[in-house]
């Protein structure tokens, strides 16, 4: 990776390092550019930044500043010679750039870049144009996603609500690939020579037939009535947000009140994982968040003591533990619920992974039957195609 990205950082003044997780893409990037530049900025996820300063630490180097993506508008010093944008698909946003997108533009403007990701545009194609938009040598000479999409995209409407509205999803992808291939490094773990690869397995649950029925009471009338607790939804994403909810055996009424009304996934997990001693839990929701702090022995939400010392469950959010955090020491991983990010999909189930590893990798998912949790499952992993043609050998 460092071989190649040398070349093509010192001849377009960007690289791109496409490389799969735990692969080494931090290393990778560290030993590419120490002892060529005097002043690196890293970007990062904030959760990732003691990962950062443990390999900087270990790299036995101090020409880099970690800052993460949330800080970068308080960003003082600009004189970097290089920056590291790390995850860099999170500013891939469409067809608007984030305020986090035009903060990195400013301070990027006539700075070599170094992006790494594993998941260059987990959703869409779409996905590219902004993270190349804010380097002074992209390799798209448009100034903005609509006239990108002009010239690389197809007509992609559809019908909510009664209007037609775009998705900007559509894209010539070849033509595309064509235009960044010069700039892309790609590792894949069998490249890397990974002994373990992950493995899923998938948990059917039977729900009590009570909560069965208040499902499909509640994706029929849009409303329902719980504890004296009125659930109401009337536009798309809240029926499923609701739904979703209601089968993981949580619910938020509102603002103020959340509730339990299911013990099912929890007490399946107790009752088969006893002979894990080191268990990842993630979930999607905050009150099932609380519901498994609560429940499950000997947990905690602190990552710092899950690592050191003998707490057996780490409970924490999908989307903040599903990059940038080491769970390799970890004996399995269960997802208790998934949210409808193939990105999030992508980097949580590798949160294990580490080329020294020995033992079985092995996340479970854990669905109730017959119900939503099963058709986001298949959404999110009909879209891996979006990442895996990153992969392709001569790209």
């Amino acid at each position: 990776m460092i071989k190649q990205a040398r070349l093509i950082l010192d001849k377009f003044n960007i690289v791109y390092i496409a490389a799969q997780t735990r692969t080494g893409k931090t290393l990778a990037s560290i030993f590419l550019l120490k002892n060529d530049y005097k002043n690196i900025l890293v970007v990062t996820k904030k959760k990732a930044i003691s990962s950062w300063l443990s390999d900087l630490e270990l790299s036995n180097t101090s020409n880099f500043e970690v800052i993460n993506y949330e800080s970068i508008h308080k960003l003082k010093k600009k004189d970097f010679d290089v920056i590291i944008l790390d995850e860099s698909h999170s500013i891939g946003s469409y067809p608007k750039p984030s305020i986090r997108a035009k903060n990195i533009k400013e301070i990027a403007k006539d700075k070599k870049i170094v992006y790494l990701s594993a998941t260059p545009s987990a959703e869409t194609y779409s996905q590219i144009f902004h993270q190349f938009w804010i380097s002074s040598f992209s390799p798209f000479s448009e100034s903005n996603f609509y006239k990108w999409y002009k010239n690389y995209g197809q007509d992609d409407c559809i019908m909510i609500q009664g209007r037609i509205r775009k998705r900007y999803k559509k894209i010539y992808v070849d033509v595309i690939m064509d235009k960044i291939k010069h700039l892309m490094v790609s590792m894949t773990k069998i490249e890397a020579e990974f002994d373990i690869l992950v493995q899923e397995q998938i948990h059917l649950i039977q729900a009590p037939n009570h909560l069965i029925q208040a499902i499909k009471y509640f994706e029929k009338y849009k409303s329902l009535t719980i504890a004296n607790y009125k659930i109401q939804a009337d536009i798309p994403s809240s029926i499923i947000n609701k739904t979703h909810q209601l089968s993981g055996g949580t619910i938020k009424i509102d603002e103020q009140i959340s509730i339990f009304i299911s013990l099912h996934k929890v007490n399946y997990l107790l009752n088969h994982f006893q002979d894990d001693n080191k268990i990842v839990v993630l979930c999607n929701y905050v009150k099932e968040r609380e519901l498994l702090l609560k429940k499950l022995p000997n947990s905690t939400h602190n990552v710092d003591k899950f690592k050191n010392e003998s707490y057996k469950y780490f409970v924490g959010h999908i989307k903040t533990f599903s990059e940038g955090v080491d769970f390799s020491y970890a004996s399995c991983m269960i997802i208790y619920s998934l949210n409808f990010s193939a990105t999030t999909y992508l980097q949580s189930k590798e949160r294990l992974a580490n080329k020294k590893r020995t033992k079985a990798i092995v996340v479970h998912y854990l669905f109730t039957k017959d119900t939503l949790d099963e058709y986001i499952y298949k959404a999110v992993t009909n879209k891996i195609n979006f990442t895996s043609r990153y992969y392709i050998n001569n790209l």
